[in-house]
């Protein structure tokens, strides 16, 4: 299995699979992989040429900033697993280099969110 960090290299060597006439199956995950993330591996390892699987834990997604340092880390593991999973490329890249100029897009929600999801989790919105 090849790691890689960067968006460009697994944006290259992607490219070079389907010039080559390769399907490519693509699983996105925060990591700490579990049952559900195996399956979505061997069913990509079915059905396709080439797999890959990117661990992204993505801070954007956090609305209290503790919770994203809580959050269950460990690449070692993953990659293990991945690997035994069938995955062809792990792509773990860095809060950097997916936001090389930091956040540039805010969305204020004004309404409707007191309900469904907002409604149990105040600061998901």
């Amino acid at each position: 299995m090849i790691r890689v960090t960067s968006p460009q290299e697994v944006k290259n060597l992607v490219k070079a699979r389907k010039q080559a006439g390769g399907t490519i199956g693509f699983v996105p995950t925060m990591g700490f992989l579990h049952e559900g993330h195996l399956s979505l591996i061997k069913k990509a390892r079915e059905t396709s040429d080439f797999v890959c699987i990117s661990i992204f834990v993505n801070p954007t997604q956090f609305g209290d900033p503790k919770d994203y340092s809580t959050y269950p880390k460990d690449i070692e593991r993953d990659a293990r697993i991945a690997e035994q999973a069938g995955a062809d490329i792990l792509f773990c890249p860095d809060a950097e280099a997916i936001y090389p100029n930091g956040e540039e897009v805010t969305v204020t929600v004004n309404a409707r969110t007191d309900v469904l999801c907002g409604a149990s989790r105040p600061a998901f919105f």
